[in-house]
């Protein structure tokens, strides 16, 4: 591990610490719910009372997302504690993120200090979605991901894009855009080897949950079919600024976990984004392909370089 990474990893050490202490400090004597203090530490106590998940309590999460919310539930007595926990997991996480940022950074910068230092910086602005919130854990095995493919550790890559998707599925987005890339650069049997990791990963995640239950092991896919949109969506933020104007009727209500709006536009909205996000996806894949096709196949740095470009893209799709 070079020096500039060791100093930086003691810089991002220095400020969590303090950002912690501020956020837990706040949420300890201001009375703020936290969904890790309430909902995910009452995942973790049932886990600990020997629920299964799906067959015996309700949970919208993937199987791996259980598993890192049970961890911190093996080192805590409180739902605070159990909050204290669970960011030290996120911590490490975050730590392997940044380790992943600066050495992809080396690859085609001479000062890779700078990209870790923006990591820094939008890990403490986003400090409370961080902490508060499972949604770090998929991002840093996309991360991960990238990580291994900058420097052709395919199996390595495949085995996070797997993680990614039994913690939080949108990780799945990834696996065609290698696909094509392998395949357009003759290395059929890379993509074969991969698709054979994530079933395995996918079938043994699955395999507990399918033994107690069968019925309820798809729950965490079933569980949001009747959720109208979320207020966070970007359509929403348009069709509130219309209801806001008297152009619409909106209305709001708290159900599967998040806020949501109704109404006859946004229920039809609601019903054609599913086709508006497939045919997102189709032409991102297509526009992907075509640009590999055109390219010189013999610039490898250039594939390698726009393979990255375009699973950041899908990652935040």
């Amino acid at each position: 591990m070079d020096n500039d990474l060791k100093s930086q990893i003691r810089k991002f050490t220095i400020i969590f610490v303090i950002a912690a202490a501020i956020f837990y400090t706040a949420f300890r004597f201001s009375g703020i719910p936290s969904e890790v203090g309430t909902l995910y530490y009452r995942y973790a106590e049932s886990m600990l009372d020997m629920q299964m998940p799906y067959s015996d309590f309700a949970a919208e999460y993937p199987p791996f997302a259980m598993v890192l919310i049970l961890i911190p539930g093996l080192f805590s007595f409180s739902s605070f504690s159990y909050q204290i926990a669970f960011g030290l997991e996120a911590y490490v996480f975050l730590l392997i993120g940044l380790v992943c940022v600066h050495r992809i950074a080396g690859t085609f910068s001479d000062e890779p200090k700078r990209f870790s230092d923006l990591y820094i910086i939008l890990s403490i602005c986003l400090f409370d979605f961080v902490m508060d919130r499972y949604d770090i854990f998929p991002t840093i095995m996309c991360l991960a991901a990238l990580y291994f493919i900058r420097f052709d550790r395919m199996e390595w890559a495949w085995a996070m894009i797997a993680l990614g998707t039994v913690t939080k599925l949108y990780p799945a987005l990834m696996a065609p855009v290698l696909l094509i890339y392998l395949c357009m650069n003759g290395r059929k049997r890379d993509a074969l080897k991969g698709v054979g990791i994530c079933l395995v990963i996918g079938s043994l995640s699955m395999l507990p949950f399918i033994i107690s239950d069968p019925g309820s092991a798809f729950m965490f896919l079933t569980y949001h079919m009747d959720r109208g949109m979320q207020v966070e969506a970007l359509a929403s933020s348009f069709l509130m600024l219309f209801g806001n104007l008297g152009l619409i009727d909106v209305g709001y209500m708290f159900n599967f976990g998040s806020d949501n709006i109704y109404g006859p536009v946004p229920d039809a909205v609601a019903g054609c984004m599913l086709y508006l996000m497939f045919i997102t996806i189709m032409s991102t894949y297509v526009a992907y392909w075509y640009i590999l096709r055109k390219r010189d196949r013999r610039d490898s740095y250039l594939g390698d370089y726009k393979s990255i470009i375009s699973q950041f893209m899908m990652k935040y799709l």
